[in-house]
């Protein structure tokens, strides 16, 4: 909507949608660029989901295959993931203030679930899926700015 936030994917909060999962159109990795990197959030998804979502981010530290720059490798399926705030909206343009969401469930909504034949409570809030997407900067914005490649180029691309 035109001025406000409208609801999608990733909208926090007590309105939004229970149980659906969280998509993270990614680069090549899951995490982005929070570890050590960069200063502040950025406004790239998986800066502002790893956030968010604190679960996802220690699972990306922890199980990370890179030293220098931890992040997983996709596509990653994350179950039992919870959005722990609220003030998220999808195009990261309406973002309000960090707030610790009080409707989080933390123990009510933990289910019995079996896999590799062992049962586990799981939170059934929000599974995270995160999948590549490799066309950031496909028509080498970078270069246009710079006054190195043209409008012209970046059409033909």
């Amino acid at each position: 909507t035109r001025g406000a936030p409208g609801k999608d994917f990733m909208t926090g909060g007590p309105t939004r949608a229970r149980q659906q999962a969280i998509q993270d159109i990614s680069a090549k990795f899951l995490g982005g660029y929070v570890f050590g990197t960069a200063c502040g959030l950025g406004g790239g998804q998986d800066e502002r989901l790893m956030t968010y979502f604190p679960e996802v981010f220690i699972l990306t530290f922890f199980l990370s295959q890179d030293s220098k720059h931890p992040q997983l490798r996709e596509p990653a399926w994350i179950i039992g993931a919870r959005m722990f705030f609220i003030g998220l909206d999808g195009s990261a343009r309406f973002n309000l203030r960090l707030e610790l969401d009080s409707d989080l469930p933390l123990s009510s909504d933990l289910k019995l679930i079996e896999i590799g034949g062992k049962i586990h409570n799981i939170s059934s809030s929000t599974p995270f899926l995160a999948f590549m997407s490799q066309n950031q900067d496909f028509l080498d914005e970078a270069a246009y700015n710079s006054g190195h490649r043209s409008f012209e180029d970046m059409h033909e691309n």
